[in-house]
């Protein structure tokens, strides 16, 4: 069983963007707060496991050995994130803590099932 989420922005971004091959496996494009900390305890339980790579902002509220931090790579917004999600096989995504409880622990199952 999957579940799909979708995400509306506008269809002309996709003229925008260049139909690459993915070149990254899993990719996390989002921000880090204290309003996110169940969200990001999840992905950083992945990451333990499976090479996610991050973007983002507020990476400064992690602590200095997050497994987060080693696979950081900035910020991107724009284009430039439209992009760099096109570019992955799969994308996490995740909200404020008040949505959570449910859709962490289903996609942190999907995502560890299909990658160990």
């Amino acid at each position: 069983m999957s579940l799909k989420f979708l995400i509306v922005f506008g269809s002309s971004i996709l003229e925008k963007l260049k139909n690459n091959f993915p070149k990254t496996d899993v990719v996390f494009v989002g921000g880090f707060s204290n309003a996110h900390g169940k969200g990001t305890a999840m992905l950083e339980e992945i990451s333990e496991r499976v090479p996610v790579e991050f973007w983002g902002y507020g990476v400064e509220s992690l602590a200095e050995d997050s497994p987060t931090r080693k696979r950081y790579n900035g910020e991107v917004w724009g284009l430039q994130m439209y992009q760099t999600l096109r570019n992955a096989k799969v994308t996490l995504s995740r909200h404020i803590d008040a949505d959570l409880p449910i859709i962490c622990g289903y996609m942190k199952q999907q995502v560890l099932e299909h990658y160990l």
